[in-house]
């Protein structure tokens, strides 16, 4: 302790310091660490419970730095660090626990003491909780229980005076052999110690350490033995705690049964998560299916719109023309008829002007026909033309009908729906193995702190083993998540392109419907104005 708190307290003297002990200005200072706060104090005259105290007031969630500063810079102060720290509200136990760290269990007595004596009295169980808990990751360790778990005292080593230590030694040694009572007690102290646990070596050198103590004291064999029996008191009170700290350890075995019927209940209802699951993938499926059907009959129904639409006006100019054609014919005969009856009365001028209206008429005629004739010509090549860019386009594609189409939208579907329900169960495997690796961790971190008598399934070796292997299932549990996402986006990307598919299919399919109807419609107005200008042809010959 000595040799750590020398080099502190020389390096802190080196630091630069406010030249007065404004504790609330140096606590707001960032430039100043607690060290030096408390540093600057003690150079203005202040004790260390007062700075304690102050240095609490001004920043409370500090408290526990602030204790610890406290104890490894004042170590012989600790009592007053403690009650200070508790007068002014922190947390018993809390001080206690602090204290005993930062002081490595010298002096536990004390600690427990101060804190028992400043704290109201429910807190006293808590407070011996606190010690019982912080001691074994102290250097004082077990041994230190003992005088801490117990109602407190503040013993003095009383030195001889005059005469010198060693002298006293010799004195007490001789009392301590001579004493049978005394040598009862060192007994005693030694089956308790040996029943709590410790080691041979472990027990020797206790004892040691007692008679040790035992030698340096001016304390007469009466002085001596209550002394002992004091010891005697405290080693049960341990016991009690460390039969505590085993009830402790069922009470957590008995949680760690709970959180498996917890993991259990969670397992169930991943189970009910991943059946849903599947159970919306279908639907989703139908309804994609559906959607798709819809959007493939309506492209279809409005292609055939366009090429209806284009045969009937290919047929409306087919018939009007032929309408015109039979009007001229009729109007042509009709001027024949005229001009014979002119000629057969000798009236020359009516015959030559009912010739030339005839044969304007008839020319006419001849023209309309001849462009209707063209036009659905035109029409009827327009209609083969697209009836055979649709068939290059249904011929490009992996599917050449509906059913087959819809057959591979189905397919693809299913795949998706297959890859929704991979990426819930990973989802869920990953969660579990997280819930796994903090399992393990939590285990873990328990294990450093584990309380003598505590029952301990696991070394700290095969934790860290188990820690390692759920840090590897959960490193496996993502990945395997990450796979089962890009298959799912994969699927999604065929089942897109697949629908295209269909859409496509049926698009061409309507086309080239359409365009052989459109073409078959045109071909006949064509041969109909066709008919028409031979018949005009043969009117204009009788004429």
């Amino acid at each position: 302790m000595k040799s750590k708190l020398i080099p502190s307290l020389v390096f802190a003297s080196l630091m630069p310091m406010t030249a007065f002990a404004d504790i609330k200005s140096d606590m707001g200072n960032t430039e100043l660490t607690l060290v030096q706060v408390v540093q600057n104090a003690i150079n203005e005259g202040m004790d260390i419970a007062t700075i304690v105290a102050d240095m609490i007031a001004a920043d409370p969630g500090q408290a526990q730095s602030i204790v610890a500063t406290a104890a490894i810079t004042h170590p012989d102060e600790i009592e007053a660090i403690v009650t200070a720290a508790i007068n002014a509200g922190v947390e018993p136990s809390s001080v206690v626990s602090v204290a005993l760290i930062s002081s490595n269990g010298v002096d536990a007595d004390k600690v427990v003491a101060a804190a028992v004596n400043a704290a109201p009295a429910d807190k006293r169980q808590s407070i011996v909780n606190a010690a019982v808990n912080a001691l074994p990751s102290t250097a004082a360790g077990p041994a230190a229980i003992a005088a801490a778990s117990v109602t407190p005292v503040t013993p003095t080593r009383v030195r001889a005076a005059g005469g010198g230590a060693a002298s006293t030694a010799a004195t007490i040694a001789d009392v301590v052999t001579q004493s049978a009572e005394v040598q009862a007690a060192l007994a005693d102290i030694t089956a308790q110690l040996s029943e709590a646990g410790l080691s041979p070596e472990t027990v020797a050198q206790q004892v040691t350490q007692i008679t040790t103590q035992l030698s340096e004291s001016q304390a007469d064999v009466a002085a001596a033995t209550t002394a002992l029996n004091k010891l005697k008191t405290d080693l049960a009170a341990a016991k009690e705690a460390q039969a505590a700290a085993v009830a402790a350890a069922v009470a957590a075995a008995k949680a760690a049964d709970a959180a498996a019927e917890k993991a259990q209940a969670l397992a169930a209802a991943q189970a009910a998560q991943e059946e849903a699951a599947a159970q919306a993938a279908a639907a989703e499926l139908a309804v994609s299916i559906a959607a798709a059907k819809k959007a493939a009959a309506e492209a279809a129904n409005q292609e055939i719109a366009t090429q209806t639409t284009a045969a009937k006006e290919s047929v409306a100019a087919a018939k009007t023309a032929t309408t015109a054609v039979a009007s001229s014919v009729t109007k042509t005969k009709e001027v024949a008829a005229l001009a014979k009856a002119a000629a057969a009365s000798g009236d020359t001028t009516a015959l030559a002007s009912n010739l030339d209206t005839a044969e304007a008429d008839a020319a006419a005629a001849k023209a309309a026909a001849e462009a209707a004739a063209a036009k659905a010509l035109a029409d009827a090549q327009a209609a083969a033309a697209a009836k055979a860019a649709a068939a290059a386009e249904l011929e490009a594609l992996p599917v050449k009908d509906t059913a087959a189409a819809a057959e591979l939208v189905v397919a693809t579907q299913a795949k998706v729906t297959a890859a929704a329900v991979e990426v819930t169960k990973k989802t869920n495997a990953a969660t579990t193995a997280e819930s796994s690796l903090n399992a393990a961790r939590n285990a873990l971190l328990a294990a450093g702190g584990t309380i003598p008598g505590a029952p301990v399934e696991l070394t700290v070796a095969e934790l860290q083993a188990r820690f390692a292997a759920a840090q590897a299932a959960l490193n496996a549990a993502i990945a395997a998540l990450d796979e089962a996402k890009q298959q799912k986006n994969s699927a999604d990307a065929e089942l897109a392109t697949n629908t295209e598919v269909q859409k496509k299919v049926a698009a061409a399919l309507s086309k080239i419907s359409a365009s052989t109807k459109a073409e078959e419609a045109a071909t006949a107005a064509a041969s109909n104005a066709t008919k028409s200008v031979d018949s005009i042809n043969a009117t204009i010959n009788l004429l």
